[in-house]
Order: C-alpha cells, then structure tokens, then sequence
C-alpha cells in the first residue's frame, strides 16, 4: 500500500515549462520551506543509498528500490526531471526487471514531451510483465501523441479485442489523427 501511494503521490502531473542542457525543470510554486523540506528529503534519501549496508533475507545487498523512487519523488517535486530520471535508471543498473521504475521513466519522459522514450518503457514494462496490460493503455496514448495513427489503432483494436476495452474518448483521439 505504501508503495502504491508513493507511486501515485510520484506520477503526479506537472506542468512543462522550461527545458535546458542540464535540467528539465517543471512549474512548481513551492515555498522556500518546502523546497528545503524536499531537498533534506532528496538528501535523505541519498544518504540511505550510499550508506546501505544490511542485507535481506536473501543476502541481497543492494538497497532496496523504495529508496531511489522515494529520492526520484522528491526530485520531480523540485521540478528536477532529468535528475529523477537518472536515479530511476541508477535503479534500473541494480533492479533490471522493475515495473515500478520503468513506469515512473515513462511518466518523466511524457512529461518531458520524450513520447518515444516514454512508449519505450511502457513498451519494456508491457513485455517484461504482461499481467500489468492496462499499461498498454499508455503506449496508445504515446502513439496518438506521437501521431501514429496506424500504431495506435492496432494497439487500441488489439486491447479491445483482447481485454473487452472500450474507450469512445480514446479511441475519437486516434480517429481524429491524420
């Protein structure tokens, strides 16, 4: 449940509104006390990483992944997208098969406007897990924002045909592609 909520609390929309070399950056009014609260926590987080040293039951000596989602949450809540991305993918070198972290680069990248790399990860996440299907909901998305009215017509047919989906907004949104 608690990781449920983080991711939930993680996916949060943010508005695009600048973008430079080094950072993406997101509109957020926070005020001074909260950016310093999110920035002990960004800290926080990357202490407990750098300095984990117990093991699992099973010997596993990595840190555990609810570390770097919760330093990748308060990263995107600075607006730091391209700094939450790549703790996610530092993840990803520990926890190669991680539906958490591949759904939470896609959602960075969509708010990036990256829908390539976005339907990317969905797609890995879609394939790695098939039990997790309803994120294929997302690649249509990504295809209709990329314009691939064929791609995401077939993918809408296919789910519809094989998971009794129905989606008259979604689907007016393909039509309506050129």
């Amino acid at each position: 449940m608690k990781l449920l909520l983080s991711l939930s609390l993680f996916c949060c929309n943010l508005i695009l509104t600048s973008c430079n070399q080094n950072e993406v950056k997101s509109e957020i009014n926070l005020s001074p006390e909260k950016k310093a609260e999110y920035t002990e926590k960004i800290q926080h987080w990357s202490n407990k990483i750098d300095n984990y040293e117990e093991k699992s039951i099973d010997n596993d000596e990595r840190p555990p992944m609810d570390f770097f989602i919760e330093k990748a949450r308060y990263q995107e809540y600075l607006g730091n997208i391209n700094s939450a991305i790549k703790t996610l993918q530092t993840a990803l070198d520990l926890y190669e098969n991680s539906s958490v972290a591949w759904n939470n680069i896609a959602k960075l990248y969509e708010q990036k406007g990256k829908y390539k790399k976005s339907l990317k990860y969905y797609q890995k996440l879609v394939e790695t897990f098939p039990d997790l299907h309803y994120y294929t909901i997302d690649m249509i998305k990504m295809q209709v924002l990329l314009k691939n009215k064929t791609a995401a017509l077939n993918l809408y047919n296919q789910y519809k045909k094989d998971y009794q989906y129905q989606d008259a907004e979604l689907y007016s949104s393909i039509q309506n592609l050129k």
